[in-house]
């Protein structure tokens, strides 16, 4: 009975969880240095963020096959309006469940590791969409989207090599601090701004019976409301994880309970502003943009917020911020496929398949050239 109990008390006193999280603390000892057992904390959060952003993305490629197969005839009743709404249909009800489990899993790692290295991590998103996307859409990816997608993946390998590691324990205090800061009032306003643009932009448009915004619009409404859900959730992960170090109700603040509150609105109009892009665009391009547009934010967001770049020297600095270019020169090389017309990505598709016709002719001519 005595090795029973004792196990009772152990997990009574939270010992487990707090040595699962790093403090090796006890009820008659504190130890002066919080961060001991930290220092891997960035690793695990990259490996739990690669599992949740792979699910994420296949929650929305359901999605947007729930979208494809909505736009059949046998879905729209006589007036020509859909019989049910898109948030009403089974399959997109499957892909949200799937992507609200790995937003789940997602939100554990942002406890641990720096905002800046795991926004990085969204690119393997558009890696998962290349490759799910042409067999389970029937979406064609063209050479140009494939190296573009592969320069960006290196630009994000570059920022989780050289981005920021080091743990911050964060509890609600701080975390108000730190968006009273004036940076983060700055970014506040500008992102603010941008959203009343698109709104006045949209209710223009609906008002002279045109098509309302374009998918990159909608597309980069959501990623503005990206950045704040990914402050939002990261904020109270940070309190929770704080709570199981320090042994105290950090989570009773209640400040914390209103950025819990506040991190569904932004949460829904992320996936709402989403799903319009994916319902006007090919998921080989909203995605793609969705991802790249949303992780810069999180890096510069994140970094300035909770001042995550302030461990990193001068001579870091200068190896991180090249690799944050790499990543925009990729988003600019996507975006500028995206924005091809149709009639120019089925040329250069049926450019690459030309070789291997041409040498199929060419042998049974017996002029191989």
């Amino acid at each position: 009975m005595e090795k029973p109990l004792l196990a009772m008390g152990l997990l009574g006193e939270g010992v487990l969880l707090q040595h699962l999280f790093g403090l090796q603390f006890y009820r008659d000892q504190l130890l002066l240095n919080r961060t001991d057992g930290t220092e891997w904390f960035w690793a695990i959060g990259v490996l739990v963020t690669l599992c949740g952003a792979t699910l994420t993305i296949v929650g929305l490629l359901l999605q947007k096959q729930s979208h494809n197969a909505s736009s059949d005839s046998d879905n729209f009743g006589r007036s020509g309006s859909p019989v049910r709404p898109y948030w009403m249909q089974s399959r997109w009800l499957l892909g949200s469940l799937v992507w609200v489990i790995g937003n789940l899993v997602c939100w554990v790692a942002l406890g641990l590791a720096p905002q800046s290295i795991l926004a990085a991590i969204n690119c393997w998103n558009i890696v998962i969409t290349l490759v799910i996307a042409p067999w389970f859409l029937g979406e064609p990816v063209s050479t140009r989207t494939a190296l573009s997608a592969l320069l960006l993946a290196l630009g994000t390998a570059w920022v989780v090599t050289f981005g920021p590691k080091a743990y911050q324990q964060q509890t609600v205090p701080l975390i108000l601090e730190a968006f009273k800061k004036p940076q983060s009032i700055v970014a506040f306003v500008v992102t603010v701004a941008f959203l009343m643009t698109m709104s006045v932009i949209g209710y223009n448009r609906w008002r002279s019976n045109s098509r309302m915004l374009s998918y990159f619009q909608f597309t980069a409404i959501s990623a503005c409301f990206a950045w704040y859900a990914t402050l939002l959730s990261k904020s109270t992960a940070k309190v929770l994880v704080a709570s199981v170090q320090l042994h105290q109700s950090l989570y009773l603040h209640p400040a914390f309970w209103a950025l819990a509150a506040a991190f569904p609105a932004c949460a829904v109009a992320q996936v709402h502003f989403l799903n319009m892009g994916l319902k006007n665009g090919e998921a080989v391009a909203v995605i793609p943009m969705y991802e790249a547009l949303s992780m810069t934010g999180q890096i510069v967001i994140g970094g300035v917020v909770f001042d995550e770049f302030a461990s990193l020297t001068l001579h870091q600095l200068a190896w991180f911020w090249p690799g944050v270019a790499v990543v925009l020169l990729g988003i600019t090389s996507l975006a500028f496929e995206a924005h091809s017309s149709p009639e120019a990505k089925l040329e250069r598709l049926d450019e690459e398949r030309i070789p291997l016709l041409t040498g199929k002719q060419d042998v049974e001519q017996n002029t191989w050239h």
